[in-house]
């Protein structure tokens, strides 16, 4: 998966999480993110929910299709 593979490229770079953002309602992506792991850090940015997500292990973060 897309999402497995920008974790590694950032697990490979050092980094420990990822954050994204979303607004809330019809056609919001926040059901994929909140599927995949990414937590509300209670943060609103330019009107957008914050999401975080810490990074498993290599090993863990592999899903099945």
């Amino acid at each position: 998966m897309f999402l497995d593979l920008v974790a590694d490229e950032c697990r490979a770079r050092g980094g420990t999480t990822l954050l994204t953002s979303w607004v809330e309602g019809k056609g919001s992506p926040e059901p994929f993110y909140l599927t995949h792991g990414f937590v509300p850090t209670g943060e609103i940015i330019d009107g957008e929910i914050e999401g975080r997500w810490n990074l498993p292990s290599a090993t863990a973060s592999r899903r099945s299709p």
